[in-house]
């Protein structure tokens, strides 16, 4: 039998026939920034040669990785993951399930996203995720001859079949050493999401802008502001922003008399309006009124 002819990867420098039509691809000047692109001269159609997108899985289970020898080329007899090429159309979480059986004969569950790869001159992109064996039973298929569980000691790092391979593993186990039991995958964007809330909710600068914006709620409010301030119309600080109670806390004619501090009225305590003068500023020189009452 034959030796199998060597690999060739698809390259722009060895298009010469238009997929559509059959067509000599010529080179010609595309769009505004004049770029040459590979044009059809029968059809007009434009040929654009883009990456390749291979989906794979690093499983482990017991402390050891999932992984398989080779039998085809290119790194014939090197080991990787579970992986191949995502089909035209096929999501590509459904491609590295599909991918992981065809090659193991097991079924997984994805988990999170190990990385994505790409190389210079390379036209691949390698989308890697975790997965978890959730049946099926240990086979090879055609592309590989040995697929086995393998200690993370254990690993060929000088055996591994493509970058890719060795970048990814890396990667999935740092992630798992950063999970809370060194044993569960880590999820540092989940954990770095979990801390930024409360960091924003306790910054100064989150509550100097809720301040403002609560405060600019009262002002366009105008004429209908209810002048009791319920506790949860303003922010309170103790002893300053209570609300204020008939009394001496108002003018004749009904309307509120608020001033920041103590009020007017002996051992009473004064709300806080945005803009209300400080304790011995006179309201006319200052030019602030107090809002009228609401009547209904």
């Amino acid at each position: 039998m034959s030796a199998e002819p060597a690999h060739r990867p698809l390259t722009p420098a060895g298009v010469r026939f238009c997929p559509l039509c059959g067509g000599r691809i010529e080179r010609h000047p595309i769009g505004p920034d004049r770029k040459l692109e590979m044009v059809c001269a029968g059809c007009g159609f434009v040929y654009y040669l883009g990456q390749k997108v291979v989906a794979g899985t690093i499983a482990m289970e017991d402390g050891r990785i999932l992984l398989t020898r080779r039998a085809i080329d290119p790194a014939h007899g090197k080991w990787t993951f579970p992986g191949g090429y995502v089909e035209w159309g096929e999501p590509v979480e459904s491609a590295a399930v599909r991918e992981t059986y065809e090659e193991t004969g097991l079924t997984v569950d994805l988990g999170g996203l190990v990385g994505v790869y790409s190389y210079p001159a390379t036209p691949m992109v390698i989308v890697v995720y975790e997965a978890r064996v959730t049946g099926g039973t240990l086979t090879p298929c055609h592309e590989n001859d040995v697929v086995e569980w393998v200690g993370r000691n254990a690993i060929p790092w000088e055996e591994l079949a493509f970058p890719s391979t060795a970048a990814a593993l890396r990667d999935f186990l740092a992630g798992r050493l950063k999970g809370p039991t060194g044993d569960g995958p880590g999820h540092p964007r989940e954990t770095s999401a979990a801390v930024a809330l409360p960091v924003m909710i306790f910054s100064p600068f989150w509550f100097a802008a809720h301040n403002l914006d609560r405060r600019r709620e009262v002002n366009r409010a105008g004429p209908g502001l209810v002048n009791e301030l319920d506790a949860h119309r303003l922010p309170r600080s103790p002893g300053r922003h209570e609300p204020v109670h008939g009394g001496a806390t108002h003018h004749a004619d009904g309307r509120p008399l608020i001033r920041r501090g103590r009020c007017r009225a002996a051992g009473r305590c004064a709300g806080v309006l945005p803009g209300a003068p400080r304790d011995g500023d006179d309201d006319r020189r200052r030019g602030w009124r107090a809002p009228p009452v609401r009547t209904s």
